[in-house]
């Protein structure tokens, strides 16, 4: 399905091959060598278990336990183009945690994998055709993913909370091209719930916002917010489906209502 997807993305997927084990197979076989030879760019899809394996592999011996090391190990001593990509979480292993032929690859620059919409980053970095040194301190936007992606929450459940807890909210889509120095903007729609919070002055807003806080991080789920003048505007959405609404955003949205409600320097007017 991911070879099918990139190659509708990279304008057909020709020279797309897929270096699984096929049944029976124990030794490297000459086949998976020389897809390699062929390829411009290796993808490695590294997920939580991905270095386990790796080191367990460096004592193995023609088992088939051996093949992810065999294939990263080969593409970095030809000179091939090497893609990370994380998934479910991953982080791209230290050089120290991996075995010396492997060490190369924790100088990438990995691409991390939460969605669709992240398969359009790795289908420009193949067409790139390069490999990049990962930025000696790069910058993040947002928190490591969590290890269980929510799903989006369907037009019905939003319109239901749209009608009760949250009257005050609309659905909103921007496209964010802010970003700090040092990332890459993402290219996609964000579509979130929006509010905006009215303050009797500005010192009761960013009270607000500090009070109001600590809540998100219980929550484990942060807004995107910011005041102006007596005014505190709220966008919620989930980053790690793509910049879509989840049912995290409907609670943490609740959350902000009820804060608000009890919030003594909140405007009359809302």
């Amino acid at each position: 399905m991911l070879l099918r997807r990139l190659g509708e993305l990279s304008g057909g997927g020709a020279g797309l091959v897929e270096t699984a084990p096929v049944a029976g197979e124990t030794a490297w076989p000459d086949r998976l060598r020389e897809a390699l030879a062929a390829a411009d760019v290796l993808l490695a899809l590294i997920d939580p278990d991905w270095l386990r394996q790796v080191g367990d592999s460096a004592s193995a011996s023609g088992d088939g336990r051996d093949w992810l090391r065999q294939e990263v190990e080969y593409a970095l001593a030809a000179g091939k183009a090497v893609l990370p990509v994380t998934v479910q979480g991953a982080r791209m292993p230290p050089p120290g945690a991996l075995p010396a032929a492997l060490a190369p690859l924790a100088r990438l620059e990995a691409v991390e994998l939460r969605g669709v919409a992240d398969l359009k980053k790795v289908a420009a970095r193949l067409a790139g055709g390069a490999s990049p040194a990962r930025p000696a301190n790069p910058v993040s936007l947002y928190p490591r993913p969590n290890r269980v992606v929510p799903a989006e929450s369907d037009a019905a459940q939003i319109e239901a909370a749209l009608a009760d807890s949250l009257r005050h909210w609309e659905v909103r889509g921007r496209r964010f091209d802010a970003v700090a120095a040092g990332t890459a903007p993402d290219d996609q729609e964000q579509i979130g719930l929006y509010r905006e919070f009215g303050f009797r002055t500005f010192q009761d807003a960013v009270a607000f916002m500090h009070a109001a806080a600590p809540g998100c991080d219980v929550a484990n789920h942060h807004p995107d917010w910011g005041n102006v003048w007596k005014t505190v505007r709220v966008f919620l959405t989930t980053w790690d489906i793509g910049h879509r609404i989840s049912e995290r955003d409907i609670e943490l949205a609740e959350y902000l209502e009820r804060a608000y409600r009890d919030f003594p320097g909140r405007h009359p007017r809302g």
